[in-house]
């Protein structure tokens, strides 16, 4: 039996300067049913003692982790002690936006309670909001294989487990829990969620304000980040053979994996020599999983040494077909140009940048439309913001291309 309509469960690590706003933004909220639990992993810089100050003030529960555990075990000891008919995910530097959960408790009701809210949510990044994925899905709600129709027509991906409320039912039945990574432990979360739903709704009403920070998990770099997508590679990639015969899942499933394996050429081109045989000692338990996709028709889309039993030799193989791919397409495009410019300053573009570097390419500047990439540089490149008053990406296309 649910005590209360929401449990929200807030994860925290030395976010001493944005917890309290993020604390007060629930506790602001017009409404009485929710149950908070503050999630301490081992915070060094005053968290701990914001988090007692408020559970002694407003009777919330909080959870002291005894050592350092991550966002995903954190968020999976919050589950396990959730009340609520629904999970909100609130990360400690973000915070609930004003009325938000009166609006989400009216959607919910007129629902007659669905499985999943997909939720709008502001942000400090172009788009600043989702209407532009929302817009798509509509006001009614879907069932689950007609969410997974729009994914497909739309190419849709949907990584962010803060902008989900989640029927706590649907997860402690079916044992969905986060996997123990640095990042991208919100992608196999999800997706299950997805597939193990009757139905979902949009919140078209913004329910939170994420604050994007390059300080936060999210822009890690090195072993762990790679390690992180390749445990995500193995879990879709059984998920893949468990819903092979479900057209729409697998279609959907496919897309993901090529992302995923996209993002992953990325994170082990800037790894050095040492850390790639790192990489590979941690890896050994996953590979055998990953293997599975050879006996898939994506086997012949995937750049992975997929009959190889060592996972070096499966690192070094991507490592290299990233390496000739950039290099060929620099070849195709590129030769006549003396002006180089990245657009887009991700992982993607500091591969880039290695693998020039090493070819003695030289790069003029890289361009992002993200403030948080403010005065930052790539290897000594500096980011330049694009702006309203600035090119457009099409004109400096024209110009550079």
């Amino acid at each position: 039996m649910e005590e209360y309509l929401f449990s929200i469960i807030i994860p925290i690590y030395n976010n001493a300067n944005f917890l309290e706003k993020c604390i007060k933004s629930v506790l602001n909220q017009k409404i009485k049913d929710v149950q908070v639990i503050l999630v301490n992993d081992r915070s060094t810089d005053g968290s701990e003692k914001i988090c007692k100050k408020y559970r002694k003030k407003f009777n919330l529960n909080l959870i002291n982790n005894k050592k350092r555990l991550g966002v995903s075990i954190s968020r999976n000891n919050g589950i396990k002690l959730a009340k609520g008919k629904y999970i909100v995910f609130l990360d400690s530097d973000d915070y609930l936006l004003k009325n938000s959960l009166i609006k989400l408790k009216k959607i919910i009701l007129n629902n007659k309670f669905p499985d999943v809210v997909l939720n709008n949510c502001k942000r400090n990044r172009i788009p600043s909001n989702f209407n532009y994925i929302l817009n798509l899905f509509g006001n009614k709600i879907k069932k689950r294989d007609q969410f997974f129709s729009i994914l497909n027509k739309n190419k849709i991906i949907l990584n962010e487990c803060w902008s989900l409320v989640i029927s706590k039912k649907l997860i402690i039945k079916n044992k969905v829990f986060f996997q123990k990574t640095k990042i991208a432990e919100d992608i196999g979360f999800i997706i299950k969620v997805f597939l193990l739903m009757r139905n979902i709704v949009v919140n078209k009403n913004a329910l939170l304000f994420h604050l994007s920070r390059l300080g936060s998990l999210k822009h890690s770099l090195g072993v762990e980040a790679a390690y992180s997508y390749i445990v995500t590679l193995a879990e879709l990639s059984k998920l893949l053979i468990k819903y092979e015969n479900i057209y729409f899942i697998s279609k959907y499933l496919e897309f993901r994996i090529l992302r995923i394996i996209f993002y992953l050429g990325s994170y082990v081109t800037i790894l050095n020599k040492r850390e790639t045989v790192e990489l590979s000692l941690r890896i050994k338990n996953f590979v055998k999983e990953i293997k599975i996709l050879k006996n898939t028709h994506l086997s012949r889309k995937i750049n992975f040494n997929l009959k190889s039993k060592s996972s070096l030799d499966m690192i070094a193989s991507h490592q290299n077909f990233v390496n000739k791919r950039v290099m060929l397409v620099y070849k195709k495009k590129y030769i006549d140009f003396t002006n180089i410019s990245i657009f887009c300053a991700d992982m993607a573009a500091r591969a880039v940048v290695k693998i020039f570097k090493k070819n003695k390419i030289s790069i003029n500047s890289v361009y992002d439309e993200d403030l948080i990439f403010k005065g930052q540089k790539i290897s000594n490149i500096p980011i330049k913001i694009l702006t309203k008053k600035k090119l457009s990406i099409n004109k400096l296309k024209k110009k550079y291309l």
